[in-house]
């Protein structure tokens, strides 16, 4: 046993023990994973350097004022050592960086030999986040769960959720970090743990962060004119905290943007994570606002969506005159129809006198309306009487969502007028004369007949016997 002293990585063995002239056992220091040595430099003080993916094998240890060099210009680059403050320049008796390229160096007696690329501490990894969602605000602690993050806090950890800072970091253990997240949106986050010592970057796709939903609370006001051109206050949270969407930006991130019902907002200005202004118009060729009632406001940051759970409307359309009070029963009169909400748009909205519809129904504008009469189908008890008007509409892509106008009692289909006519003189003594020569004509007839002896007329009464029959046959004449 001559004591042969040994190093993982750079780090003493906490304990060895010599079994043979061919073995020995060592007791793996504390460390923490690297991702291996991919390429690096052994040079000699003349500056001649050998270069091969494990030139530490081709490096001979003598001589003095060696140095082993790390990730300089164009000297390609390998990971630091796992657990070991990284360093270039190293004494001249050791010769080299011993913790490159997960060797292991024995010393007996002063001498040393070496192996590279022989030793590796297990891959940390990710298993739970803790909480595994959050604001946009930022400003929460979270915790990240996993195993071999390492025995000290000097590694120089840092953590990123997606591209979003999460600091300070506080390492907790070899298992638990710790970290304050800062402000973000958008859903399933890659969180990484970056480590400054070996440039190692750990994260796990299973376990991912994601900020919370937009939420929208309230709208105010509730009910707009069909319009619009007014600006509307969206209370909610999760809106985002970039106090640069408070002015005009062409560049990510993008402030969120608003909805109501199938119309969105023109304008959304963003005033805080928890506020925005949507002001509808039609102008700039956009098409809105809007009609009708109960309909969904939706605000949308980056790819996530929040809807708001109090139903916003637009004003009910409201009747004020009709061109005409009344019609023909049979229809086809051109009724023009004037109020307000009636859509900045055609809407298709529909209108109807009493329980029929119009004929047809054509949209002019915002305050008109014009109503082809259908013909009237009852007269019973005076249902053609003081009809009411009435209007319904709302967009097509929301059934039960119409909202709808009435101008009571206001039309009146015309009754059905009944025509007398007086016959002339001249007419009268026609008919009286073709009525004198019918009644001539049958009583010709029925002499002639008798004359002829023609039995009288007698009723087919079938099987029935004469005894049981009401009359008796009738005698000949």
């Amino acid at each position: 046993d001559t004591s042969p002293k040994a190093r993982l990585a750079g780090t003493a063995c906490s304990s060895t023990v010599w079994r043979s002239d061919s073995s020995m056992l060592c007791r793996a220091p504390a460390g923490f994973w690297s991702r291996g040595c991919e390429r690096s430099q052994c040079c000699l003080p003349s500056g001649t350097c050998l270069s091969s993916p494990h030139p530490c094998d081709n490096c001979l240890i003598q001589g003095s004022n060696w140095n082993f060099v790390l990730g300089r210009p164009n000297a390609g680059a390998c990971s630091w050592a796992y657990d070991t403050i990284p360093q270039v320049s190293y004494s001249e008796d050791l010769g080299m960086y011993q913790g490159m390229c997960g060797s292991i160096v024995v010393t007996v007696d002063m001498q040393r030999g070496l192996l590279t690329q022989a030793f590796s501490y297990q891959v940390p990894r990710v298993t739970k986040l803790d909480p595994s969602n959050g604001p946009t605000s930022g400003k929460k602690d979270i915790i990240m769960q996993g195993v071999n993050f390492g025995t000290k806090a000097a590694y120089g950890y840092s953590a990123l959720v997606g591209e979003t800072s999460c600091s300070p970091l506080n390492w907790t253990s070899d298992s638990a970090i710790g970290c304050n997240l800062h402000r973000g949106y958008n859903p399933s986050k890659t969180t990484n743990i970056e480590v400054a010592m070996n440039q190692a970057t750990v994260y796990n796709d299973q376990f991912l962060f994601s900020y919370d939903n937009p939420s929208v609370d309230n709208i105010i006001p509730a009910i707009v004119p069909a319009s619009g051109d007014i600006p509307m206050t969206i209370i909610g949270s999760n809106f985002g905290a970039f106090d640069e969407f408070a002015n005009i930006r062409m560049i990510s991130p993008f402030p969120p943007t608003s909805t109501i019902g199938d119309t969105p907002c023109l304008l959304t200005q963003w005033y805080s994570d928890s506020t925005l202004v949507c002001r509808l118009t039609g102008t700039f060729g956009f098409r809105g606002p809007g009609v009708g009632g109960q309909l969904p406001v939706v605000v949308q940051f980056g790819s996530q969506f929040g809807t708001s759970q109090i139903p916003f409307s637009y004003r009910a359309p409201s009747i004020r005159a009709s061109s005409m009070g009344n019609g023909p029963a049979t229809g086809g009169e051109r009724v023009l129809i004037s109020g307000d909400d009636f859509g900045v748009y055609d809407y298709s909205a529909a209108v109807s006198i009493g329980e029929t519809d119009c004929s047809t129904s054509s949209w002019v504008s915002n305050t008109a309306i014009v109503c082809v009469t259908a013909p009237c189908t009852t007269y019973l008890a005076g249902a053609n009487r003081e009809l009411d008007i009435k209007i319904a509409v709302g967009p097509a892509s929301r059934p039960g969502s119409d909202q709808v106008g009435l101008l009571g009692g206001f039309y009146t289909y015309d009754d059905i007028i009944i025509v007398r006519y007086t016959l002339s003189e001249t007419e009268a003594n026609v008919l009286v004369y073709i009525a004198a020569v019918m009644t001539a004509g049958v009583a010709i007839l029925a002499i002639h007949m008798r004359l002829r002896g023609d039995p009288q007329f007698e009723p087919d009464l079938g099987t029935l016997p004469h005894r049981y029959a009401r009359t008796k046959p009738a005698a000949h004449w």
